[in-house]
């Protein structure tokens, strides 16, 4: 079967790669062409089936008239479409954002701001090796947290140093791009896109989960729309995993197709058809029912692997009259890091910068702290 067969996952292969089969004579986007490496493989050959897996339709295939073609919908995608110039972010919320998001968005970024001194960064077209190792080793720390707080998994982390290595190489030939959130020099989010002419395609991202107060997902969202808009790209592509920080943002909602070539309407291109259309649908319906969960965690069980995250729970109380000693700790120490997220919270809540807050440790209690600020003052206790 495999003889016949010659299939590719499109999505990945195009962005991570530039890359399409050699049947196809061009990818186009509103009908221009688009920048790609053309496949060398032998797969034009009459006795070989094209499978594309994983095929945005907002793309069309440019292929010759003799070509018999099959198409099957897997799944729905998300993008922001950017075609329409807008004049900046601002426009851009006011034509496709609805007027409660747009300020819950606006109020975000002025909170992180206003309690930070934030710097914003895009890497495309140069950085040294040193600083994207640096910057994709924290980022695969900020997935590995965010999912053991989600109690999931994510598979891409099995293959980390090729990603790596991809995104080095691509940041220096524009074909990749690290956008980094910084709190100080320190990356508090991290986003890595891979491009392709003018179109972007947001690949991963995660977080420190110590600043999820700060809607950092809608953030980064807020700000690599707008560098898009500076930079002139037509469309940005969220992919798919329809989560609702997502769906406040598109304005396209696209399909992705499974499609099958062949020279000739053939029965082993319908039954493999069937049976690949089939599989896919049982997949999307065990994943439904979460029936994948229940299968790794039921091998996580049997190999006796915890990967469920135990946050740090304090209360809060008011501190009047308590004592505390007169040591400011610091909380980027490495045995005070547990302090961090208690202390963000504080300057998210009272709205203060984090260099006016300061942290004592109570007299009484080995596990209760007070933060002092310009308007705040809270005791915070550790169960």
């Amino acid at each position: 079967m495999r003889y016949f067969i010659n299939d590719t996952i499109f999505y990945f292969s195009f962005f991570e790669n530039q890359y399409f089969p050699a049947i196809c004579k061009n990818i186009l986007f509103k009908n221009k062409p688009l920048q790609h490496e053309r496949g060398t493989e032998k797969n034009s050959s009459t006795s070989k089936i094209v499978v594309l897996k994983l095929f945005p339709n907002y793309l069309k295939l440019d292929l010759n008239d003799d070509l018999y073609v099959k198409k099957s919908i897997h799944k729905p995608g998300l993008a922001v479409d950017l075609s329409k110039k807008f004049e900046g972010i601002e426009d851009f919320l006011k034509s496709e954002c609805r007027s409660s998001f747009r300020k819950d968005v606006t109020r975000s970024v002025r909170r992180l701001e206003t309690c930070f001194n934030v710097k914003y960064k895009m890497f495309y077209g140069s950085i040294s090796k040193p600083e994207c190792i640096l910057l994709m080793n924290k980022l695969y720390t900020f997935i590995e947290n965010r999912f053991k707080q989600r109690s999931g998994r994510n598979t891409i982390l099995k293959h980390w140093d090729y990603y790596t290595d991809l995104a080095y190489k691509g940041i220096n030939n524009k074909t990749a791009s690290l956008f980094v959130i910084y709190n100080n020099d320190l990356p508090v989010d991290i986003s890595l896109n891979f491009h392709n002419d003018n179109l972007m395609f947001s690949y991963t991202c995660s977080y420190d989960i110590d600043y999820g107060k700060f809607s950092l997902g809608n953030i980064l969202n807020y700000k690599l729309i707008e560098w898009c808009i500076h930079n002139n790209i037509a469309l940005f592509d969220i992919g798919y995993g329809d989560y609702n920080y997502k769906r406040n943002w598109v304005n396209l909602i696209y399909d992705f197709e499974t499609v099958y070539i062949s020279h000739k309407k053939s029965l082993l291109l319908q039954l493999y058809a069937f049976y690949l259309d089939s599989k896919n649908k049982l997949i999307h319906f065990l994943i439904l029912k979460k029936v994948n969960y229940w299968f790794h965690d039921t091998v996580d069980k049997i190999k006796k692997i915890d990967r469920k995250y135990v946050p740090s729970v304090y209360v809060e109380f008011d501190c009047n009259a308590h004592k505390h000693d007169s040591n400011v700790i610091d909380i980027n120490s490495e045995n005070s890091f547990f302090l961090r997220k208690p202390v963000y919270d504080q300057a998210y809540k009272y709205q203060e910068h984090i260099d006016n807050l300061k942290v004592y440790k109570s007299e009484s209690d080995t596990n209760t702290y007070i933060i002092k600020g310009k308007t705040c003052e809270v005791g915070i206790s550790f169960n």
